[in-house]
């Protein structure tokens, strides 16, 4: 489960909002949407969580990929 921003101007609105709850942290917008759809991969890099486990991480930058094949 992934839960997003529901302000479309706010950043957080396509990048996955921490798992804890509470308002988003970037806008403060307490509405929040939730895909069960879609994986939670927490970076092992910078502890950002990102939706899937494939690319890089949206905050730190650091390959998933990687973290992925090492696990």
């Amino acid at each position: 489960m992934v839960r997003y921003c529901t302000n479309p101007d706010c950043r957080r609105y396509d990048r996955p909002l921490p798992r804890d709850a509470g308002p988003c942290p970037d806008c403060g917008t307490a509405e929040l949407r939730i895909d069960v759809d879609i994986p939670l991969h927490v970076c092992s890099a910078c502890g950002t969580a990102n939706a899937g486990a494939t690319g890089d991480c949206w905050s730190c930058g650091a390959s998933l990929d990687d973290q992925v094949r090492k696990l």
